[in-house]
């Protein structure tokens, strides 16, 4: 069983078991980026059927697919990070910018929660039978939120495994704690 300070020590170092984490995470990204790529063909999609959309999908669209922009960056940082503690070239790993790569990805699913928060499904008609109407609703909301929902997930587990880059970053390993203290 590894302790926070083995892991701490593996990420410090850059070595092949903090490599082995971060291709462990990579696996698991990208099984959640089809999973959000799903539901953003789901909102293209006309699903579910009989409802009239008006043009809420079409504002939604271009924010999605922003967000899998910045997704995709993301992962594919993470994987060229991984690739370079392989080969041990942790300098290279060092000059990754986290920073503007969350930023963005913040942005972009910020942008995508307004414009989503925004749409009444309420008010959109639905030409099936009646009795239908309040699930099938309540299905369309559910389809425009969901790339929102998984994005959010995603996005966390990212911040999270980006967060455990800073160790590399550090020049100096103090065992007793912080530097200066006593």
């Amino acid at each position: 069983m590894e302790t926070d300070a083995d892991f701490y020590l593996h990420a410090l170092l850059g070595d092949r078991s903090f490599a082995s984490f971060i291709a462990e995470k990579l696996t698991t990204f990208e099984q959640d980026f089809e999973d959000f790529q799903q539901a953003v063909t789901e909102l293209k999609s006309d699903k579910p059927y009989g409802v009239d959309w008006l043009d809420m999908k079409a504002t939604l669209i271009p924010l999605a697919e922003g967000i899998e922009n910045t997704l995709t960056e993301a992962i594919s940082q993470l994987g060229k990070a991984h690739d370079y503690l392989e080969e041990q070239q942790i300098d290279e790993v060092r000059l990754v910018h986290w920073d503007a790569i969350l930023v963005r990805m913040e942005q972009a699913h910020q942008s995508y929660k307004e414009a989503v928060s925004a749409i009444d499904t309420s008010i959109l008609g639905y030409k099936g039978d009646e009795k239908n109407r309040e699930y099938i609703l309540r299905e369309a909301e559910r389809i425009l939120h969901r790339p929102r929902w998984i994005a959010a997930s995603l996005m966390d587990d990212l911040r999270g495994t980006i967060a455990r880059f800073k160790h590399i970053t550090e020049a100096d390993l103090h065992i007793f704690g912080k530097r200066g203290h006593w």
